[in-house]
């Protein structure tokens, strides 16, 4: 399936502008910690999402780009798997005949508590990029094979209002 520039710079946009806001906001300010919420698709793709796949990996490129502004003094972008309960994918309106095997998928997602366990932990370790999976990497990859395929029908996954 092929997607129009402008589907592509939708997906693109919320990361990359939404970045170049926060350097322009903040770039001045001595921030003792920033956070970057990026997908582990950036580094486990999945079909048909490529866009998303970049504009993660925008972020996980930014960490140590000559970008990043030197008032920061750490920044660190997380991969998150789904999560469980919160976020984009628990509120993901999936086609009916896709909507058992999405249910599967975010019933191994990442729960809201152990969510905010790994946040903190990531943020002791002193690393600036860190993928974070519900499950060893291999089984995070082994079930994006398992998800359904958003490539299949292109307009049937949209978030929830």
């Amino acid at each position: 399936m092929l997607k129009s520039a402008a589907d592509v710079e939708a997906v693109l946009a919320p990361k990359d502008v939404g970045l170049d806001v926060l350097r322009r906001v903040l770039g001045e300010h001595a921030l003792d910690f920033v956070v970057l919420m990026s997908s582990i698709n950036a580094v486990v793709p999945i079909a048909g999402a490529a866009d998303y796949a970049a504009a993660n990996a925008v972020l996980d490129a930014f960490v140590d780009s000559a970008a990043r502004p030197a008032a920061w003094r750490r920044v660190l972008a997380l991969d998150w798997s789904a999560w469980r309960e919160v976020g984009m994918a628990a509120a993901l309106v999936m086609p009916a005949a896709q909507q058992a095997g999405w249910r599967a998928v975010l019933a191994e997602g990442i729960s809201t508590q152990d969510g905010l366990d790994a946040l903190w932990r990531a943020r002791a370790s002193g690393r600036r990029r860190l993928v974070v999976p519900p499950h060893p990497l291999p089984a995070a990859a082994a079930a994006a094979e398992r998800a359904p395929d958003a490539a299949q029908e292109p307009a049937a996954a949209t978030p929830a209002a």
